[in-house]
């Protein structure tokens, strides 16, 4: 999750500052997203994947580098989609 969710974050930081580039106060823009990528897998990540491998450890199961990837991956679209979207906000 950290990874992707580091590609997402770099990427809005790229587009805010090229879009806002003759903004007086366009360098202190990105320094959300760039806290954003640093917080949010700690934040979220890290209690999922806590979770997430305490039900595999009380199952018994082996864990695959690729179903983490892939959960990894899929937590950080719907963390993307829920911002995009503003569900949260009518809740």
């Amino acid at each position: 999750m950290t990874l992707s969710f580091m590609v997402i974050s770099l990427g809005a930081t790229l587009l805010s500052l090229f879009t806002l580039r003759k903004h007086p106060y366009a360098c202190f823009i990105p320094i959300p997203f760039i806290i954003m990528m640093f917080v949010i897998p700690f934040v979220f990540g890290a209690p999922t994947s806590m979770i997430l491998a305490l039900a595999m450890y009380a199952s018994n199961n082996a864990v695959s580098t690729w179903y983490c990837a892939v959960m990894g991956i899929i937590q950080t679209i719907l963390i993307f989609i829920m911002s995009v979207t503003r569900i949260h906000a009518t809740l």
